[in-house]
């Protein structure tokens, strides 16, 4: 409907991110995102971050699939 103009915000639901058990079903749902974005420009980002399941690299981990999967 845009056709790119406008910039998509996509956000991974925190306990999502947080309680995933392996980068790979992160980069999964990431990929489902970027998919379902079609090409469009769009700003990938985690809102509402309020517990890290105890680990705080989660937040690297994530960062780390989603510059991959975009790439």
């Amino acid at each position: 409907v845009f056709g790119g103009s406008v910039v998509l915000e996509v956000t991974d639901h925190p306990n999502a991110v947080a309680l995933a058990p392996a980068c790979e079903e992160i980069r999964r749902g990431l990929k489902e995102r970027v998919d379902a974005a079609q090409g469009h420009p769009m700003d990938l980002s985690i809102t509402d971050i309020y517990n890290l399941a105890g680990d705080p690299l989660t937040l690297r981990r994530w960062a780390v699939a989603a510059q991959e999967t975009v790439s």
